[in-house]
């Protein structure tokens, strides 16, 4: 699920190109999106924090949710009970 990128690192698939996507997202962005991989996710995936996980927004979580067409996450919208964010 991962190319190398250099002699350090690795991508997962689908993360490069003009209109990423990765390999480990399934269903269909803006519905139901979920990480088939979510507790083997590789540390880049886990740095990254969904606007307002903790309490502060996310500059390139809006980013990218502005490329598909969706919101921000508010404050208002915020996580579901499981902890998850309510981002698609």
């Amino acid at each position: 699920m991962t190319r190398k990128l250099d002699n350090f690192r690795r991508v997962m698939i689908g993360t490069e190109g003009n209109a990423p996507r990765c390999i480990a997202l399934q269903d269909v962005i803006g519905h139901h999106v979920w990480c088939r991989i979510y507790e083997r996710r590789p540390s880049v995936c886990r740095e990254f924090e969904f606007s307002w996980e903790k309490n502060a927004s996310n500059p390139r979580c809006d980013k990218v949710r502005a490329f598909w067409g969706l919101t921000p996450i508010t404050p208002e919208k915020g996580f579901d009970p499981k902890g998850f964010p309510m981002a698609a």
